[in-house]
């Protein structure tokens, strides 16, 4: 069988493509690396014994997992205006403000430091650079993972957007959970 030989121009043509995929590649893959080692880091800081011992020291008395979601709410104020993104529960807290990254990463941080099995949940579209889209926790409730966003916005607070993906049109969305040095693809939960 004969092949047709390329020209100096389709071969450059070819060449440029394939850089151009390669950089593509490169750039969507080092995007998902930084997200995977920001809550991968984030976890570790909330698993540490110093940042369970200054939320315990932080939080008087013993509480549910119910109270902690309140405690959370009373302590933080959701702010729509630009501020310092934290992921320490410590700064977050002298801040004093959020949105739903500040205020998952406290209830998180809560739940762990009184004995609860909790983690990062974070819903990300494929082609995103930053930390994610909406970030929320989730909480291991008689051996079953519960969803417990405690973000502080009617918005989020509905169900029903969780169990029918109605988060707008044309947003396709991955949905990941993040624990001490684990990454769980959740997105079937979730639709």
């Amino acid at each position: 069988m004969h092949r047709p030989k390329l020209s100096r121009k389709q071969i450059k043509i070819l060449v440029c493509v394939s850089i151009i995929a390669a950089v593509v590649i490169a750039f969507f893959y080092g995007s998902w690396l930084n997200f995977q080692t920001y809550y991968l880091g984030v976890m570790k800081d909330l698993n540490s014994s110093e940042t369970k011992a200054y939320m315990r020291n932080k939080i008087n008395g013993s509480h549910n997992f119910i109270e902690l979601l309140n405690w959370t709410s009373q302590n933080l104020n959701w702010s729509e205006e630009s501020f310092t993104r934290y992921s320490k529960p410590q700064q977050i807290l002298n801040q004093g403000k959020g949105r739903c990254g500040e205020f998952t990463i406290v209830y998180i941080a809560a739940c762990l430091a009184f004995g609860y099995e909790a983690r990062i949940v974070v819903s990300r579209q494929f082609y995103q650079f930053g930390h994610g889209f909406h970030t929320w926790a989730e909480v291991k409730l008689d051996g079953v993972w519960t969803h417990i966003d405690s973000s502080p916005t009617a918005f989020w607070n509905d169900t029903s957007r969780y169990r029918n993906w109605n988060w707008g049109p044309r947003i396709t969305l991955n949905v990941f959970a993040f624990e001490d040095g684990q990454i769980e693809d959740v997105t079937s939960r979730y639709r």
